[in-house]
């Protein structure tokens, strides 16, 4: 179904499409960026993988080596297809073969002043960790609401409002990206909650219905678009 979505997109310009809003909800529930990516890499083979099948090799190896990487400022979340595979040519004194792959790939790119929703893997009083998928986020307690305050007391340390609010590893945030720093094959963020709306998540069993709906209602729009 998530294919059919995909395919009834038009054909691709050079540069990135942003996919429709209900094939993105389908994938996950928050407020990400998806987009189709026309790429290009070139992939070798070992003599050893020489023979007729030879091009379902070199896709196999081009998902290997390419899905769930990060290249730069996005993520490669899944390879769609290989639309055009060249002919190999073997590199001299290695006996490798290598191809020059056109495919097309979905990619998540994040942007300053996107909302995410992200689980916290480490507290400190300095601010707090959390993982928005692939996405490493940090939340500095400069920009964590007034009050909710540290404590160090608190097994585990935490940060709290001593009411209904709390903040420890595994809690699920709702965090707005506000920097973004990329490196080579990894990418870091800064984060806050000291916004509306923002911070702590919707308890566990609610959010689980949240997002069963939200997906169930998304892929029925992709039914009805495709």
């Amino acid at each position: 179904l998530l294919i059919r979505a995909i395919e009834a997109q038009n054909p691709l310009p050079p540069k990135p499409t942003r996919l429709s809003p209900s094939f993105a909800c389908s994938i996950l529930s928050t407020s990400v960026m998806f987009f189709l990516y026309n790429m290009e890499r070139r992939v070798t083979l070992h003599p050893s993988y020489f023979g007729r099948n030879m091009k379902e090799l070199v896709t196999t190896k081009l998902v290997q080596d390419v899905e769930g990487t990060c290249a730069g400022d996005y993520y490669i979340i899944v390879i769609m297809d290989a639309f055009d595979i060249s002919e190999g040519r073997v590199l001299p004194g290695t006996g490798l073969a290598e191809f020059t792959v056109g495919y097309r790939a979905v990619v998540w790119r994040p942007f300053k002043g996107e909302t995410v929703d992200a689980v916290v893997v480490s507290v400190n009083h300095q601010g707090f960790f959390a993982n928005a998928g692939p996405l490493k986020l940090f939340v500095s307690a400069h920009l964590i609401p007034n009050e909710i305050k540290w404590d160090p007391n608190a097994t585990p340390p935490q940060f709290t409002n001593n009411e209904d609010m709390v903040i420890e590893k595994g809690t699920q945030v709702r965090v707005k990206i506000i920097g973004i720093r990329s490196e080579v094959g990894e990418m870091w963020a800064i984060g806050s909650i000291k916004e509306d709306y923002l911070g702590y998540g919707l308890p566990e069993a609610l959010l689980c219905l949240f997002i069963k709906v939200t997906r169930t209602n998304c892929l029925c729009s992709c039914l009805q678009e495709s």
